[in-house]
């Protein structure tokens, strides 16, 4: 008996929103609403970012590889910074193609 599941979510999911026992969750009502609301602008919000953080993430590393700037140790950890952070925009522009394209 001591292997069960102690957590009372999985076997005692929340009310319907109107109901008794729905007037102390006011919280998740709120959060479903937020997210409701959200949902729509998700993918625009997301592929902005991902796109800024592209180009940014170019232009700094542009910036930072000229001869004066890699003299000092601070901006060649800046230049790998952004160097990696352009990795995973690639890699998060990559994924959200394959996420809207694919079956």
């Amino acid at each position: 008996m001591t292997s069960e599941i102690h957590c009372t979510q999985f076997t005692e999911p929340y009310p319907e929103p109107g109901a008794d026992r729905a007037a102390n969750y006011t919280l998740p009502v709120l959060i479903i609403t937020i997210v409701q609301a959200y949902r729509p602008f998700h993918s625009f919000l997301l592929l902005f970012l991902l796109l800024f953080a592209f180009f940014a993430n170019i232009l700094i590393v542009i910036v930072l590889w000229q001869k004066e700037m890699r003299k000092v140790g601070v901006n060649v950890t800046m230049m790998l910074i952004a160097f990696c952070d352009f990795g995973c925009s690639v890699a998060a522009l990559g994924q959200m193609t394959l996420r809207n394209y694919s079956l």
